[in-house]
């Protein structure tokens, strides 16, 4: 509605205008009249629009908050928090928004209420006595890694596999990295998060404080359950002397050896990965469908921080039905790969959605599954513009066990995994298509397969509660998936720290202790 940018000398209070909801003047006064200038910004001003857009889908895109916050430091945020209690509707939602990454609306977009927009929450810090990097909530992974590569030597983090990723929602899901196979999680390189509570207060919650020890636990994989965070100190290692990675492409014949492949890399013995210095493979499967293609590729993305050779990845290299000149390693920097599959992702825009599963890693079922999709592809076969991903990703009880050595706990990672789960697999089905009209279609191909393939894993004994936060929709319920005694856990600490639920009942986006 304006701009503060053309703020007048005037000693008079702006006033909104007469279309503004009535809660619109008090958060006015108490937000925009600071030496820091304005907080709040409302429909029809340069700043309420930048908020709005830039959503990785189009749905994200189309709805419309009532006003946003766009705060650029930490103390920023403890005030808007603060103001919100006082003037703010019980009634009106609340969201907190990051890079905007996530596919489904209503994620980090308060329709019809007030975002807090933390993409101004800036600054990146090596600080090599205690060997962490403090990275800013509002930074995207690229801007991370760029940081660490300058280091003299280069260093780098267990980050996001997709440069455009915010730092703070990959983290508050867990995140999967290249490196994780060795380390576990991302989540689980983080050594304090500075987070703004249900009572506008700021805390640092570290690892190794004892009066703050359960709020950095509760974060690791717990979503907006507990407060904003504002900033992460991660730890940070030596990058890889050697990184190599490329992605190979193969023909459908080829799924089932490179299934097998897969199967044989999240297998690896637990005495392989606790070798010092040894090699840290990474890959993703996946099967894709493009309208108006007749055929469907495999994509496998693989890395390796192997000096020569192909090592746990020769599965994959010496199948048949590989696409010449594909599948080649190429030495790189962690940024430049990340890049490389963020160019493979959809783009920014197009209407999308998505859904998952875990299951044990086994090969039989993995052809099952695969199966199954090729039938749910024919069933959106009319949909304009559908592309169709189906992604498996191992989690191999290396992964788990470093996860669980992190958590202070013997027996589970911070989200309720045990090593004796695995090895498992995380399941994507990833839709992009162009129409609004078909976007119940869609849900009902996704809603359909999610239901039959978790059915079919049960049936066989296959399947595994755990729902990867990062790749879930918002209707599925990823906390109580981690287990009854991790979520009574997590529910003592909101409990603590947010008394009165406003993370519970008044934040949306996110996955809800309750839900």
């Amino acid at each position: 509605y304006y701009s503060m940018a053309k703020k007048t000398a005037s000693a008079e209070s702006p006033q909104p205008p007469a279309a503004l909801p009535d809660w619109a003047q008090p958060l006015t006064e108490e937000l925009n009249q600071g030496a820091d200038g304005a907080l709040i910004f409302f429909p029809g001003s340069t700043e309420f629009a930048d908020s709005e857009t830039g959503f990785f889908t189009a749905q994200a895109n189309e709805l419309q908050s009532a006003a946003v916050a766009r705060p650029s430091s930490t103390a920023q945020v403890s005030n808007v928090i603060k103001a919100l209690r006082r003037h703010l509707p019980a009634s009106v939602p609340i969201a907190i928004r990051g890079a905007g990454h996530a596919r489904c609306a209503g994620t980090a977009k308060a329709q019809g209420g007030v975002t807090i927009d933390t993409r101004g929450l800036k600054g990146i810090e090596i600080v090599e006595d205690s060997q962490v990097i403090k990275i800013g909530a509002g930074h995207e992974w690229l801007d991370v890694y760029a940081a660490l590569e300058k280091h003299e030597p280069p260093l780098t983090v267990m980050g996001g596999r997709n440069t455009g990723v915010g730092v703070a929602g990959f983290l508050l899901g867990g995140g999967i990295s290249f490196l994780s196979y060795k380390y576990g999680f991302g989540v689980d390189a983080v050594r304090a998060w500075e987070v703004v509570v249900a009572d506008g207060t700021v805390v640092r919650a570290d690892r190794d404080h004892p009066q703050t020890s359960d709020l950095w636990d509760a974060l690791r994989g717990g979503s907006t359950n507990f407060g904003v965070v504002t900033a992460v100190e991660m730890a940070y290692s030596p990058h890889p002397v050697h990184l190599r990675a490329g992605t190979g492409f193969y023909l459908s014949p080829a799924r089932r050896a490179t299934l097998q492949a897969l199967v044989e890399l999240g297998s690896q013995p637990q005495s392989q990965a606790d070798v010092p210095y040894a090699p840290i493979p990474h890959a993703i499967w996946t099967m894709t469908y493009v309208a108006g293609v007749p055929f469907k590729i495999i994509a496998i993305l693989m890395s390796t921080t192997e000096a020569t050779g192909y090592g746990a990845l020769q599965g994959f290299t010496n199948t048949r039905w590989r696409v010449p000149f594909t599948g080649k390693l190429r030495e790189m920097k962690h940024s430049a790969w990340a890049q490389e599959c963020t160019d493979m992702t959809p783009k920014k825009g197009s209407r999308g959605t998505h859904r998952t599963i875990t299951i044990k890693l086994d090969a039989d079922f993995l052809n099952t599954a695969v199966d199954m999709w090729y039938e749910s592809v024919e069933s959106i076969k009319h949909v304009a513009g559908i592309m169709y991903n189906f992604i498996f990703v191992p989690l191999p009880v290396s992964m788990l066990k470093a996860s669980r050595d992190t958590s202070g706990s013997s027996v589970t990672n911070s989200m309720g995994l045990r090593p004796e789960d695995g090895p498992l697999a995380t399941v994507e089905m990833n839709f992009t298509w162009r129409k609004s009209e078909d976007d119940a279609a869609v849900d009902e191909t996704a809603n359909k397969f999610q239901r039959e393939l978790a059915q079919a894993a049960e049936e066989k004994g296959l399947g595994h509660r755990f729902i990867f936060p990062n790749y879930a929709s918002p209707n599925e319920p990823v906390m109580k998936a981690y287990g009854e005694e991790r979520l009574a856990v997590l529910k003592a600490v909101a409990s603590k720290w947010d008394s009165d639920g406003i993370f519970q009942d008044r934040v949306v986006g996110g996955f809800k202790l309750s839900k």
